[in-house]
């Protein structure tokens, strides 16, 4: 028992640092690397922030930065990135560059989410044991999705929704594991273990109250697609190591598994309902 509330209590202290804002400054930095040093705090490897510059009369973001280093002597490092997010085609891109004593902030945007279930049933599981994250609506996202022009939602597409809602993290409801991912480096920030082996009804590429097509020539593309088998695609997406195939052709046979036993299903209720209507033609007719 204390060994499992021990447990509950890293993992609850884990996740509320992921949502409490950092700031710290810029210590040196390394121009040839392209990065920057800096008080670490508890901050983890794959961590995204913005360096912000106070000039004479407002305050800019310059540059965003990615934790690669942490932490030895209390002490981070972090690769500097072009910030893109407010990109405006038809203005001048500022010439501002980081410098030593700039402010650097981390996790001012964790408290909204997204959230990449397989079905309703884990999409409110999931709410309901975060109920400090703020999650935007999954109608949202595959809304975003299409406009994208895909349905494989990939690590771009996942950057590029999070910069359009201002939003830190996505949780992604993986095979027995539930991912927190940080939105612009996509690096697994935290990992839970979570049952996923009897899920039985499953929305491609994600849960969302959008129906799904289901016929016509939109639905034939997208059964060409990797995201059809949200298991395979999802892990394969998080851990490349780990092939995308053996775990498609393993949940492409329950699925066909499924169809199977509803066809016989079907199949049977049909044979009892002519069964029926024989036997009341036979009792009508006598």
């Amino acid at each position: 028992m204390r060994l499992l509330v021990g447990f509950l209590f890293c993992f609850y202290f884990v996740f509320a640092g992921l949502q409490d804002k950092f700031e710290t400054k810029i210590i040196s930095i390394d121009k040839e690397a392209n990065t920057i040093t800096f008080d670490a705090k508890d901050l983890d490897i794959g961590e995204s922030g913005f360096v912000i510059a106070t000039l004479s009369d407002y305050s800019s973001i310059i540059a965003q930065a990615e934790v690669i280093g942490c932490c030895q002597d209390g002490k981070a490092i972090a690769r500097l990135k072009s910030f893109d997010a407010l990109k405006q085609i038809y203005l001048p891109k500022p010439n501002i560059q980081p410098k030593e004593g700039d402010k650097v902030v981390f996790r001012s945007l964790n408290k909204k989410a997204f959230l990449v279930a397989p079905n309703l049933d884990f999409y409110d599981k999931i709410k309901k044991e975060y109920q400090d994250v703020d999650f935007l609506s999954s109608d949202l996202l595959l809304g975003y999705l299409f406009s994208y022009g895909e349905y494989d939602p990939s690590k771009l597409f996942f950057r590029d929704v999070c910069n359009a809602y201002s939003v830190g993290l996505v949780y992604i409801v993986n095979k027995n594991a539930l991912d927190i991912v940080d939105c612009q480096s996509f690096k697994i920030l935290d990992s839970k273990a979570l049952d996923t082996s009897n899920v039985e009804e499953i929305q491609v590429p994600f849960y969302s109250r959008i129906d799904e097509v289901k016929s016509g020539t939109l639905f034939s593309f997208l059964q060409s697609k990797k995201a059809q088998y949200y298991f395979a695609y999802y892990t394969n997406l998080l851990h490349p190591n780990i092939p995308y195939q053996p775990l498609m052709l393993e949940e492409k046979q329950k699925i066909e598994k499924k169809k199977l036993q509803e066809k016989m299903q079907q199949e049977a209720l049909k044979k009892q309902e002519e069964q029926k209507r024989t036997q009341e033609k036979a009792k009508n007719a006598k």
